[in-house]
């Protein structure tokens, strides 16, 4: 017998489907503010270009990121 965690004695069971709750339906909420509709007859190659914003990042390495944030480490070794 392993030691996992009996679901059915979490106190919040009653509001899922094991404690008798109704189950969630995704897309039927009446908070939601957005829906997907998917299209066969759209024709990709005539959708427009998407705009994308000008962003500019660097990406590190984790070599990188221990030599900007463990920079004083590395000296005081070289120093002895």
């Amino acid at each position: 017998m392993d030691e996992k965690f009996d679901i059915l004695r979490h106190p919040n069971v009653y509001s899922t489907a094991d404690g008798k709750a109704e189950p969630f339906r995704h897309g039927n909420s009446p908070l939601s503010s957005a829906s997907l509709v998917f299209d066969e007859e759209i024709d990709p190659a005539k959708l427009p270009e998407p705009a994308l914003a000008e962003v500019e990042y660097e990406l590190l390495s984790e070599e990188d990121l221990e030599e900007r944030f463990n920079p004083k480490e590395e000296e005081s070794h070289e120093k002895k």
